[in-house]
């Protein structure tokens, strides 16, 4: 960033996000427990839409797989962690950027 502030957001901080997203009972719940999520759960988890997760799939840059018994896609929990991880440092980032643009132009006005 133009400051050198570095954000990080550890793997234990995006399963606490994603939890903190499952409300008890929910889908995104079960599966967390199960150590899996759908790329849709993910999707909504992270407000994007599940193409994006599906188009991540496909270009190799997510792991997931296909569950034998039924034939659907699901993310390992810490590949889902990781993603998370990398969607909120990118996120915050873009925040604190923005945010230094607006104190700028607030002391400049």
């Amino acid at each position: 960033m133009a400051d050198g502030t570095e954000i990080e957001i550890s793997g234990e901080a995006a399963e606490d996000y994603l939890r903190g997203k499952a409300a008890d009972g929910s889908r995104l719940a079960e599966q967390l427990d199960e150590g899996v999520v759908t790329p849709i759960e993910l999707a909504k988890a992270i407000d994007v839409l599940p193409q994006m997760i599906y188009n991540y799939i496909r270009n190799g840059r997510l792991n997931a797989h296909t569950t034998l018994d039924t034939q659907k896609i699901v993310i390992n929990l810490e590949d889902a962690k990781e993603f998370v991880r990398t969607r909120l440092e990118k996120d915050a980032k873009k925040a604190a950027q923005i945010a230094a643009e607006l104190e700028g132009v607030a002391k400049a006005g």
